[in-house]
């Protein structure tokens, strides 16, 4: 007699700094995202994720959040370390934070400080660079049921 155990992999985990910490992941796996704030295509609330592959990333299936949140990238001169964003950031969080030059060149990617509206960067090292940055700002509502964003 022969006892076959079968494990599908999929898991519940906390965000998605721990979804990518998973070091093994297989075609089809999926994972749920219990706060998916960091995906600016989710917003507030959770997320379903299925590993593709094929094309080397993980890509939304659901997610519980309605696109009440608005998600803007901005581009600001530093002045004396900071720059102050155009709206307040929901929940004081900025994603894709650079300075950039004049070519636009990375000279440094960060996670800033954010106050109301205040993004600091803790250094007058940069002042009259460009900061580059992506926020949420609006108001954040979770849905009852999850809203599907893709069939496999």
């Amino acid at each position: 007699m022969a006892i076959i155990i079968s494990y599908v992999g999929n898991k519940t985990v906390n965000t998605l700094a721990d979804r990518n910490a998973i070091e093994r992941h297989f075609d089809g796996m999926q994972i749920t995202v219990l706060d998916a704030i960091a995906d600016i295509k989710v917003g507030v609330g959770e997320a379903g994720y299925q590993w593709s592959e094929a094309l080397q990333k993980w890509l939304l299936i659901w997610k519980t959040s309605k696109d009440e949140l608005t998600f803007v990238q901005e581009t600001k001169v530093i002045l004396n370390g900071r720059v102050a964003a155009d709206n307040y950031p929901q929940n004081s969080l900025v994603w894709d934070c650079s300075v950039r030059d004049s070519n636009n060149v990375i000279h440094l990617e960060i996670e800033p400080n954010v106050a109301l509206n205040v993004i600091d960067i803790a250094t007058f090292a940069f002042d009259g660079y460009d900061l580059h940055y992506t926020y949420a700002y609006g108001k954040a509502v979770a849905s009852p049921t999850p809203i599907v964003c893709g069939t496999f």
